[in-house]
């Protein structure tokens, strides 16, 4: 009796469950969103992995899409709502965006935030260019505040009440996000965190187009050699004020502090080391002198792979379709 009774009850809580992860997408789905719709919305059950991460609790993972003209992808990600903190955080996307990241929200959820990241709308942008101007309004502002209405709306729904606070954090691209979130929408985030925002995008693709011209068509440094011009300028700027006694990390504190003697890198062609000075060097106005941007700051030429010394930084923007840096 007692083992039927036991398997009797299991078929009815496994039901329960079942019954309550179908209701909550519909819960979801049912809900009327202004500027975006659902195009998906999946159970997670923990300790699934997706995309390299494991969900440590039950969650709902929704896709949407804007409606047209816009063409923003979000991703939201909702713990169950005994282990919600009650808060959502929105996430800002880097370089040119043009991706939705799974790996991002399921994270957040895992630390208890109802939890959103988008793409920008910036996918395949070369392929539409009559909607350039929707695009780049995606970019500039309106994608992550279309996340940011939708994440908290769908938070709502789902949980029954909204959140009690809202966090944004981004760095780069996504630094300017929060940015234009601060000035645009100071309402709609109770903290905003920046890691490195860009604050001057035109001078900052101005360096990337210097740094595409000096380097194409690239293959000027091996991986070795970029690695050893970052010890050898770690290595000479190591004591300089500031810079933490006996760290090992294989970059400066503050870089923007460096002096380079360029006469030590033995390991260069003479060739090599007259094009690392330049990509060092502050870009100025080749007519007037005047200064435009800043260079590649010494020590930093690991970073991104060593993309700044490859192929030069910010080819998503230089050679998609028809557009070739010699054109510029």
């Amino acid at each position: 009796m007692r083992k039927h009774l036991f398997l009797v009850l299991s078929v009815f809580l496994t039901t329960a469950i079942s019954i309550g992860a179908a209701a909550d997408i519909e819960k979801i789905k049912n809900t009327n969103f202004d500027d975006v719709k659902i195009t998906d919305v999946q159970h997670i059950p923990a300790g699934k992995e997706m995309d390299r991460i494991k969900a440590a609790t039950d969650m709902l993972l929704v896709t949407a899409q804007a409606k047209p003209p816009s063409k923003v992808k979000i991703a939201l990600a909702l713990p169950a709502p005994d282990k919600w903190n009650g808060m959502f955080l929105g996430n800002g996307n880097g370089g040119i965006g043009d991706a939705v990241s799974t790996p991002v929200v399921i994270n957040g959820a895992n630390s208890g935030y109802a939890t959103a990241h988008c793409d920008l709308g910036t996918a395949e942008w070369w392929k539409d260019l009559d909607n350039l101007d929707v695009v780049l309004a995606d970019f500039g502002h309106d994608a992550v505040y279309m996340m940011t209405s939708f994440g908290k709306k769908a938070a709502q729904a789902f949980y029954g009440r909204s959140p009690k606070h809202s966090y944004y954090i981004g760095g780069s691209t996504g630094g300017q996000e929060g940015l234009s979130m601060a000035e645009r929408h100071p309402a709609e985030y109770d903290g905003i965190g920046l890691l490195f925002p860009v604050s001057d995008r035109t001078s900052l693709h101005i360096r990337f187009m210097f740094e595409k011209a000096l380097l194409f068509p690239g293959e000027h440094f091996t991986n070795a050699e970029i690695k050893k011009i970052t010890e050898e300028i770690v290595r000479q700027n190591r004591n300089n004020e500031g810079e933490p006694k006996d760290s090992t990390k294989p970059y400066l504190k503050y870089p923007e502090r460096a002096e380079v003697d360029y006469s030590k890198f033995d390991f260069l062609s003479n060739d090599q080391t007259d094009l690392l000075k330049k990509i060092h060097s502050p870009f100025t106005d080749p007519q007037t002198g005047a200064f435009v941007t800043f260079g590649l700051p010494p020590s930093c030429e690991i970073a991104d792979g060593g993309k700044s010394l490859k192929n030069g930084f910010g080819g998503f923007f230089l050679a998609r379709g028809d557009f070739s840096v010699t054109r510029y």
